[in-house]
């Protein structure tokens, strides 16, 4: 095929691609859009109203934030929500450089704070909380948890 010839096709697939995308949005003009899929939030999930995927999980904990962390419940939310990213109260990591695991909604080292609770008991919600509360009172500070010391549960923090 010549330089012409190709140049020629190229144009007319362009056109008809064009012609084509035209037709598919005046024929679909007419047509009547379907409602967005809006999850049902009740008043316990209300602080997640800009996070839809997690309403579901989280609402049953959220008087538990509260519950242990007081005026600062917010900021816990805000970095579990960073750190778990499934917000699944179950969840255990990948194995750490050290074989260590993080488990549950705070991701609670199973390592460094095997005097605290086990494993399974890190995926009871409660349990996950209080020692993340208990965590955060022996440092004084969030900075046990990656997401706060990178910034990253700022993308999570309710507005």
């Amino acid at each position: 095929m010549s330089t012409n010839s190709k140049i020629k096709f190229a144009r007319c697939l362009l056109a008809f691609t064009l012609s084509w995308g035209v037709w598919c949005l005046v024929s679909d003009a007419n047509k009547p859009k379907p409602e967005p899929h809006r999850p049902e939030v009740t008043a316990e999930a209300a602080w997640t109203d800009n996070y839809p995927p997690v309403i579901g999980l989280l609402a049953p904990q959220v008087d538990l934030f509260d519950k242990y962390f007081g005026d600062e419940a917010y900021l816990m939310r805000a970095i579990c929500l960073a750190e778990n990213g499934t917000q699944d109260p179950t969840r255990v990591s990948k194995p750490n450089r050290d074989k260590s695991v993080d488990v549950g909604l705070c991701q609670i080292n199973s390592k460094a704070h095997a005097d605290k609770a086990t494993i399974e008991q890190l995926k009871d919600p409660e349990t996950n909380i209080r020692v993340a509360k208990e965590i955060r009172d022996s440092w004084e500070s969030w900075e046990a948890w990656t997401v706060y010391r990178t910034g990253k549960y700022l993308l999570y923090i309710d507005k």
